[in-house]
């Protein structure tokens, strides 16, 4: 079981792993924290559950406006401006991306 006491919003187990590149295990731990100057890069290991194909690289992009897709690019809670933004070749795209099973 993890500390769970917050500091700035962010569980303090979860603020000692931030770095410039750092990892999560699912999208929904991805989205749970906004990057920043602390955390820019990340790899998450997957869309569930770690190996089940929909992880990869993620970069913040602190000015983006974009629609969040739900594959490619992942909004923040209620952050207005900011995004994760999978980091990939089109026209490559992975169903799993988006949470297919």
């Amino acid at each position: 079981m993890h500390n769970c006491s917050l500091e700035s919003g962010i569980p303090i187990w979860r603020q000692q792993k931030l770095d410039s590149s750092s990892y999560f295990n699912t999208i929904s731990e991805l989205t749970a924290i906004p990057g920043g100057k602390n955390l820019t890069n990340t790899f998450v290991g997957g869309y569930y559950s770690v190996n089940d194909g929909g992880g990869g690289n993620f970069y913040w992009d602190s000015g983006s406006l974009l629609s969040p897709n739900s594959g490619t690019i992942f909004k923040v809670g209620s952050t207005a401006t900011g995004r994760w933004i999978r980091n990939f070749q089109p026209p490559a795209i992975n169903v799993e991306w988006f949470g297919a099973k």
